[in-house]
């Protein structure tokens, strides 16, 4: 099974459900997909990959503008992707990044909008 940093399938099919799914169905799916897979109920090394996925779909499809972003990247309409579908770990990078080299200019930035 396939560890989130790898992975570049397809969260529809992760989750098992249609693209067309409302967000209130997405998050019970992956409810029960937790229910299913926790460590505290299964234990098994299989369970953890199969729940690592299901957070890394859930996680790019509760959010309207990463999944508009895969959804027009998965039909090839090139004029609509608003932004990469990127995967966690590159957000963290990016957070690191932002906190250590610019932290400081984007709080006085930040500190004269307010003020």
């Amino acid at each position: 099974m396939a560890m989130p940093e790898d992975l570049d399938g397809d969260p529809y099919e992760i989750l098992n459900i249609a693209s067309n799914t409302e967000p209130r169905v997405i998050e019970a799916v992956y409810r029960m997909f937790v229910a299913r897979y926790h460590p505290s109920v299964r234990p098994d090394a299989h369970a953890a990959a199969q729940l690592r996925e299901a957070q890394w779909a859930y996680q790019l499809l509760r959010d309207p503008v990463r999944r508009r972003s895969f959804d027009a990247a998965r039909s090839g309409d090139s004029a609509t992707v608003a932004e990469p579908v990127e995967h966690p770990s590159a957000r963290r990078e990016w957070i690191k990044h932002v906190l250590t080299a610019g932290a400081a200019a984007l709080f006085v930035g930040m500190l004269a909008l307010v003020v």
